[in-house]
């Protein structure tokens, strides 16, 4: 599997129009024009997965109590290079939604009509406030958390969405509850993302809403485009760490 690092295309542009007297100003228009042509080639041809690949796609579906007719149905899509309904739906189009408990809260397993599945978490703080912490299968995970009079401190979560097997989108974050108070969005960065195939671009992280409001929980967000090409074509996916009300979610979205 390969582990696909961000393009920061837009850099790249700037770097190409204004050169601002850069001496490697030829060798990052050389880079930018690899970077293009490599996406046509990828939007031409496809995604298409090896046979290790369609394996690891099959356990980590496994993971999640997918059944293997269900499965096998699933890796045959991919094999002829259709797309998932999860790839390419919304979370709101999922037919059901499961909850799987854990120590720090639960993991929401959306499961839309073909079988296929998209990955979420949520923290709560009732949970990890009784010392439940765990670095396992959460859409936040990781990091620590430490209470004081009226408030807990939360630092570098790992924030995340999956398809899992296919692609992930993730950054960190610190943040704090405050007891009966709005909670807080210090600081989010460390974005990654992982592709079985393909390539991203335009990654961007910013804190849309740092300070809970009586109206509006407090979001930082992390949104990238992600290149799969042939059927797959194009995704717009994002990944917003929301909280509020004493509790952090991940939340999985279609648009940047």
């Amino acid at each position: 599997m390969n582990l696909v690092k961000p393009l920061i295309i837009s850099g790249l542009v700037s770097a190409m129009v204004l050169g601002v007297g850069n001496p490697n100003a030829g060798q990052s228009t050389n880079v930018y024009a690899a970077e293009k042509i490599e996406q046509k080639q990828v939007q031409k041809t496809g995604l298409v997965l090896n046979q290790e690949e369609l394996k690891n796609v099959e356990t980590e579906l496994q993971k999640y109590n997918v059944n293997e007719k269900t499965i096998k149905k699933l890796v045959k899509k991919l094999e002829k290079q259709v797309p998932l309904d999860s790839m390419i739906l919304d979370d709101s189009d999922a037919v059901s939604v499961t909850k799987i408990e854990n120590a720090t809260g639960y993991e929401a397993v959306h499961t839309f009509a073909d079988g296929s599945i998209s990955v979420v978490g949520v923290e709560e703080l009732e949970k990890i406030a009784d010392g439940g912490f765990t670095t396992m299968g959460t859409g936040i995970e990781g990091g620590s958390c430490t209470g004081g009079s009226g408030y807990m401190n939360c630092s570098n979560k790992k924030v995340y969405y999956s398809n899992p097997g296919v692609w992930e989108i993730s950054f960190r974050a610190n943040y704090t509850y405050v007891y009966g108070g709005f909670d807080k969005i210090t600081w989010a960065n460390n974005e990654s993302i992982w592709m079985v195939g393909g390539t991203n671009g335009d990654p961007s992280m910013r804190i849309i809403r740092g300070t809970e409001t009586a109206y509006n929980k407090a979001e930082a967000r992390f949104s990238t485009y992600l290149y799969l090409g042939g059927a797959y074509g194009t995704l717009t996916r994002s990944v917003s760490l929301i909280l509020g009300g004493d509790s952090a979610s991940a939340r999985g979205n279609t648009y940047y």
